[in-house]
């Protein structure tokens, strides 16, 4: 139990431990003690996890941007290396990129060299694939099994294209921390040691390791990063250096926002202000746009605490409860190595956590998956109307419709909601790739936020999905609104659909083609009338829900 085997140049090397606790930890066999039961629930986080990282080339380059904070903020709080060293880092990262690229197809590279030789030192760990890999030895049965057949030969390959993806991204910024610090006369092993630990140490795992990540995926990678930015905070120099970074990218980017829209506020999603800048795009069409530039777990706490002061300092009305809640929840999040923003979302397992979110009606980014103002509205209308605009979304919806022809309400947000979680990262991707292609191909192109990549960084949420006004004025409003009736719900949406249609067309067409609806279908024209009506009016989301409340039944004045 103490003795780890390993292999060098071919030839078997033993490892004694004198700490019983300690081998266990190197040789893993904890996971294999876990029981046929945790054994399946490890098997399902591992799959789950590859899917949302390993498997999914939209997660490299917002993990990269994270690495990087995490890195430089790590390397200035090394006393041999300091913020001089991590700024030489980061200016050298776009040469390390290059390098791992070339040492990988085998070019023979000054960069490529530096790369193998950092490798040669121990300063890599196996990134992504070791952290959602089962297991990495292959008996010879298997191998030959590979060997004769084809599909697992392709399958492999597929596989090694993939690992070689995620290791650039995750190698190169070990690489840049490598040379920057052979660069200021560090020794190899020193400057090895330092590429390994500045960002997530995969090789790095306690005796429990094996069932917390089991149950909870990252949890591991959510521990190191947590102690590691806490240690990297104690020095004084360092913490200041990172509040004033963050201090002045939080001011740089709200001015601009102010600019852009004075209400933007109202409609950032309060999970993409707490977990990155937002930086809004200006549009005409009354929809909100925006970059979103990810900010590592462990500044999260800092970049809340900013936001809140100059939200204050702006004049803007902040409840210093919400403020101290906000705070709270991103420390929560940022170094809760169990995930989960409130103790019920902690508590529960990765395998759980999607049919939680869907019971609370809460996505894990803190947005809601359906509307609820209505309680009383069937499950199948309770969807928000840009779900229309995919064909995943299309699809959601008639599998809704199917289900209700035999008496089973299903909501089409949840059903899309499920479905996405569930394919991953990776199944999401080949989605958007699809949705992208049958788009360019039909002239039905989907928004960009729905576009392969990009949707990792751009936002856009309609008038409907922000409210667009004060969140107690809107929901005042949709609470007198809660007594909606299917049909109507439809009717409206089939009058938004139809002006969306005639809007297309010549005004002569349009003309004729709303003369004859006035004919067979009075009532959804002037639904019509009433959608153009508020779309040259300028009309806020807000302004609309007040008109849809009933003048007859007085509701309307009783709300002014």
């Amino acid at each position: 139990p103490k003795i780890l085997q390993m292999f060098e140049n071919g030839k078997p090397v033993w490892i004694k431990f004198n700490d019983e606790r300690m081998a266990i930890a190197y040789r893993g066999v904890g996971r294999e003690k876990q029981g046929v039961l945790m054994n399946a629930v490890s098997t399902f986080t591992r799959f789950y996890s590859g899917l949302a990282t390993r498997f999914n080339p939209e997660f490299a380059a917002p993990n990269k941007i994270r690495d990087l904070q995490e890195m430089m903020v790590y390397m200035a709080s090394q006393k041999d290396v300091k913020l001089k060293g991590s700024l030489g880092a980061l200016v050298g990262d776009p040469s390390s990129v290059k390098a791992v690229v070339d040492g990988l197809r085998g070019a023979d590279t000054p960069g490529a060299r530096l790369y193998h030789e950092m490798q040669s030192f121990g300063g890599t760990t196996g990134g992504l694939g070791l952290s959602t890999r089962g297991k990495t030895q292959m008996n010879v049965d298997a191998i030959f099994a590979t060997a004769a057949s084809r599909p697992r030969q392709a399958a492999q390959k597929l596989v090694g294209y993939v690992d070689n993806w995620n290791t650039v991204f995750e190698d190169s910024t070990r690489l840049s921390v490598y040379k920057a610090a052979i660069a200021r006369g560090l020794t190899k092993d020193r400057a090895a040691f330092l590429a390994k630990e500045a960002t997530i140490n995969f090789n790095r795992s306690g005796k429990g390791g094996p069932v917390i990540n089991g149950l909870y995926m990252f949890a591991n990678a959510s521990i190191q990063g947590s102690a590691k930015m806490m240690i990297a905070m104690k020095n004084p120099k360092v913490a200041a250096t990172v509040a004033a970074s963050v201090g002045a990218s939080v001011a740089a980017v709200s001015e601009w926002n102010n600019r852009v829209d004075p209400e933007w506020r109202n409609k950032v999603t309060k999970w993409d202000r707490m977990n990155g800048l937002p930086i809004l795009l200006p549009t005409d069409d009354g929809s909100t746009k925006y970059f979103v530039i990810p900010v590592s777990w462990g500044i999260k706490p800092i970049l809340v605490m900013t936001n809140e002061a100059y939200d204050a300092f702006d004049g803007q009305d902040v409840n210093a409860g919400d403020a101290m809640g906000s705070v709270l929840s991103s420390i929560m999040d940022g170094y809760n190595p169990v995930g989960g923003t409130d103790l019920a979302s902690a508590l529960t397992p990765t395998i759980a956590d999607v049919a939680n979110e869907v019971h609370a009606n809460q996505a894990w980014s803190g947005a809601k998956i359906r509307p609820d103002y209505d309680k009383n509205a069937p499950r199948d209308i309770q969807y928000f109307s840009s779900l229309k605009e995919t064909e995943k979304g299309r699809l959601s919806i008639k599998t809704s419709e199917a289900a209700r022809s035999v008496g089973i309400l299903l909501s089409p947000a949840d059903i899309n909601y499920v479905t996405d979680q569930y394919i991953g990262g990776a199944g999401r991707f080949v989605g958007r790739i699809s949705d992208l292609g049958y788009g360019i191909a039909t002239g039905d192109v989907p928004p960009a936020d729905n576009w392969p990549l990009v949707s990792r960084f751009l936002r856009e949420r309609t008038a409907e999905e922000t409210g667009q006004g004060t969140a107690g004025e809107t929901s005042k409003i949709q609470a007198v609104l809660s007594n909606e009736s299917r049909a109507r719900f439809q009717l409206k949406q089939e009058a938004v659909d139809t002006y969306k249609t005639l809007s297309t067309l010549p005004s002569d067409v349009a003309a004729a083609r709303f003369d004859m609806l006035s004919k067979t279908n009075p009532e959804l024209a002037k639904k019509v009338a009433d959608v153009a009506t508020e779309k040259k009016l300028g009309l806020t989301y807000s302004d609309s829900l007040i008109k849809s409340l009933g003048v007859a039944d007085g509701e309307r004045a009783k709300y002014i």
